[in-house]
């Protein structure tokens, strides 16, 4: 029997796993106090992203990733790539990982990051094996959960006289650095990530219905990382936003409410939350490619290999904060985002939409 979610369910997923590890580690940062319109463009970008892979899914008419690349580019390219964005896939599961370890390392000095890791790789692993209605149904609760503990929090900044407006303006002097912040990083993280959802298209049980509200999700999503950045901006200033690792949870640190003691706490439930969605997601996506191409009928048989490998790629590759985040700055847009959401996707497009004017021809023949 094949699993489904149906429209609500993906949409909020998407929202889940664009917020992501993004709510605390300040995106955006790099255009100031203009970055929450530095978001608010790229969810516009987002959003066209969203049109642009359910448009080749669309045109493609597959149901997998792997078979839809291959109808694209042929059988011996479409399988080497689809094997290519597998390992995409792995490797960015593993730099959220890295991200989660950072942050719970650094907001709780006496855990241990490998801990952190074991556990969460064992939570990824659960919901793996428990298969892609149980994430559907899971984004659903989450997402409410999510939406009870921002809102609160949201109107503490103002309760408490947390927010200094003056901190916000003037925009002018940093308009001119929107394009920096959206060029690379905010179009590729983390709208451009939506190209992993390439794999789960096929459980969705109404596509067209899907096309025509599951943009919503990326625009609220843009909506939630744009207030977040305002308020950061409004309780810290923008010179403080650029010193911190982590502006949200130092923002949400100012916050005195005097029976609400430690609200950053809160904050990390959020960023589990989202994160652990977006390496669910993420990690789905490359085991899906994986068992399609290796004609490997229960994608199960692949979890804890898989496991076991991102979890080696973190402890070698991301030792430290400084160099993780240096790798992911200056080489993961430039040379593996932009070939894998934007080059490939529109070579794709391409390829599709020649295909289709062929096959009229002929039958118009």
């Amino acid at each position: 029997m094949t699993e489904k979610i149906n429209t609500f369910q993906i949409t909020m997923l998407i929202i889940l796993f664009q917020i992501g590890s993004a709510i605390v580690l300040g995106i955006g940062r790099d255009a100031g106090k203009a970055s929450w319109i530095a978001l608010l463009a790229g969810t516009v970008i987002g959003i066209l992203f969203f049109f642009l892979y359910t448009l080749i899914y669309s045109l493609g008419k597959k149901s997998t990733m792997k078979d839809l690349l291959c109808f694209s580019f042929g059988k011996f390219v479409g399988s080497f790539l689809a094997f290519l964005y597998a390992l995409y896939f792995f490797y960015i599961s593993a730099r959220v990982l890295g991200d989660f370890a950072f942050f719970i390392q650094n907001e709780f000095l006496t855990v241990s990051s490998f801990l952190v890791k074991v556990t969460l790789i064992l939570t990824i692993g659960y919901i793996a094996y428990l298969g892609i209605e149980t994430l559907g149904r899971s984004g659903e609760v989450l997402f409410f959960i999510t939406l009870i503990i921002l809102v609160p929090i949201f109107s503490f900044f103002f309760i408490s006289n947390t927010m200094d407006f003056h901190n916000l303006r003037p925009i002018r002097e940093d308009l001119n650095k929107v394009m920096k912040a959206l060029y690379p990083l905010l179009i590729t993280v983390p709208f451009g990530e939506l190209v992993v959802f390439f794999t789960l298209f096929k459980y969705v049980d109404d596509f067209r219905t899907f096309i025509k509200r599951g943009w919503f999700g990326v625009l609220a999503s843009g909506f939630l990382l744009a207030t977040v950045s305002v308020l950061t901006l409004g309780a810290l200033s923008k010179e403080l936003v650029a010193e911190f690792n982590f502006p949200f949870v130092k923002a949400v640190q100012n916050i005195n409410i005097e029976f609400l003691p430690h609200l950053e706490i809160i904050i990390i439930i959020i960023f589990m939350i989202g994160g652990i969605i977006k390496i669910s997601i993420f990690f789905h996506g490359g085991i899906e490619i994986l068992s399609t191409l290796f004609h490997i009928k229960n994608y199960k048989r692949l979890i804890i290999p898989v496991l076991f490998c991102i979890f080696f790629i973190t402890i070698i590759f991301m030792k430290n904060y400084f160099e993780h985040i240096t790798v992911g700055l200056k080489l993961v847009p430039y040379y593996l985002h932009f070939p894998f959401q934007i080059g490939i996707p529109l070579c794709m497009l391409v390829s599709l939409f020649v295909r289709n004017m062929l096959s009229k021809k002929n039958l118009s023949g």
